[in-house]
């Protein structure tokens, strides 16, 4: 990198004496460019941390996103450890391999797949609800309870089917 940005700046000082610029001139445009060189430098250095903040960001972001939903949804919690990253990230401490950009990669494929099981657990509860509401008023009996304004567990869903299904079995002896 020093040969290039070196043999840049001959190239320009014999420019720079072919078209007759004197020594003064010279030296005073070799520092313009050294200045913008050290501008640019600044600002591509500003620009890249500034995406190393966001990234860190999105993962702790996405790290809370990530420990909610396991908790709404009844799952074990995400490996901690899986989680290598905070805002005081530095290479040096990061293991082998293991990289922020595939962090926020992984975490963002987790929270996908919660997100996903979610809606998909709501479209299931409101069916069972639906169908289990239709069978109790025709059968005048009470509907299965299962709490509002949360996202049934895996396990609510299994008792609602199975209650709707013994309603339906009912419902045909009835």
């Amino acid at each position: 990198m020093n040969h290039y940005l070196d043999s840049s700046l001959k190239k320009l000082q014999r420019i720079w004496s072919d078209i007759g610029i004197g020594e003064s001139q010279r030296e005073e445009r070799s520092k313009t460019v050294m200045l913008h060189l050290r501008n640019l430098l600044d600002e591509m250095v500003q620009e890249e941390d500034t995406l190393k903040n966001q990234i860190m960001s999105r993962i702790e972001k996405y790290k809370i996103e990530v420990t909610n939903l396991c908790e709404e949804l009844n799952l074990p919690a995400y490996q901690e450890n899986k989680f290598i990253f905070s805002f005081s990230f530095s290479l040096r401490y990061a293991p082998k391999g293991v990289l922020m950009l595939q962090t926020e990669k992984e975490l963002r494929a987790k929270l996908d797949a919660l997100s996903k099981e979610k809606h998909e657990r709501l479209r299931t509860l409101k069916k069972l609800k639906d169908q289990d509401q239709h069978l109790c008023d025709v059968m005048c009996l009470t509907p299965y309870y299962i709490p509002t304004g949360t996202t049934p567990t895996a396990e609510q869903l299994q008792a609602l089917e199975l209650h709707v299904t013994s309603l339906k079995t009912e419902k045909v002896s009835y």
